[in-house]
């Protein structure tokens, strides 16, 4: 009788043991995974975002008119076009590209 019960204890030890550490592994996994996917996409996502932005924004202002007051506009103008999806100029940049053209 104590041997059966001496079993049953170590087969609810075991189970219970074997049972936390799957679950712990596979929720600590998934967490991990998850966080770590979101994380890096939602990074990627803003650097990239950011990045083209100054890029779009910095490279045209620059060579073209050397002007600080049209790279701001620009630069404000590429973050309010990616945000919006609309083409929302600033009025000093439309003076300026109009006088030009």
């Amino acid at each position: 009788m104590h041997a059966m019960h001496a079993c049953t204890h170590i087969h609810t030890y075991i189970h219970t043991y074997i049972h936390t550490y799957i679950h712990t592994y596979i929720h600590t996994y998934i967490h991990t995974y998850i966080h770590t996917y979101i994380h890096t996409y939602i990074h990627t996502y803003i650097h990239t975002c950011l990045h083209i932005a100054y890029i779009h924004a910095y490279i045209p202002a620059y060579m073209h008119t050397y002007s600080l007051q049209i790279y701001i506009d620009t630069l404000v103008h590429t973050n309010m076009h990616a945000y919006t999806g609309h083409d929302i100029r600033l009025n000093s940049v439309q003076r300026i590209t109009s006088s030009t053209n």
